[in-house]
């Protein structure tokens, strides 16, 4: 796999990493393109909006490699040191420092709990869950057991 090539990807929806034989391709495989769609059309139906095709992707595509966001995102995090048993709570303006940006990530969980009017979520940033504890800080969980 060669990270500088203009078809390597990271799903949008599980986070692996592959290589595409078509630079329009986004997804690893029709299964994560599916749950991907269903789950943005799902999430735009719950909070009373329309569901347009150019707000089906949860990542600001670079001009030239859609997921350079993501990977760059995945290198700051690989570099942290993250406890593996209880994660780091680390603050947003030092994330902000090292580059990591919050519109790149690979998928996102609805929080059951705490109140579901809240409408609080993850985020899924390959094997990495970031939790917002407050308006300043983030607590970053890595889950090793979420890529193969």
């Amino acid at each position: 796999m060669d990270p500088e090539s203009d078809r390597f990807r990271v799903c949008p929806n599980c986070g692996s990493e592959f290589m595409t034989e078509h630079r329009s391709r986004e997804f690893c495989n029709d299964k994560c393109t599916d749950e991907f769609h269903n789950r943005k059309k799902r999430d735009a139906h719950l909070h009373g909006m329309e569901a347009d095709e150019s707000s089906l992707v949860s990542v600001v595509d670079p001009p030239k490699n859609p997921s350079a966001g993501l990977v760059n995102n995945m290198k700051i995090l690989d570099a942290l040191p993250i406890d593996k048993e209880e994660g780091n709570v680390f603050h947003v303006e030092q994330l902000d420092q090292l580059g990591l940006n919050l519109n790149y990530y690979s998928g996102r969980g609805q929080l059951y709990n705490i109140n579901p009017e809240h409408g609080c979520h993850f985020l899924q940033v390959g094997y990495y869950r970031l939790y917002r504890l407050s308006f300043s800080e983030i607590l970053i969980i890595k889950q090793e057991n979420l890529q193969s």
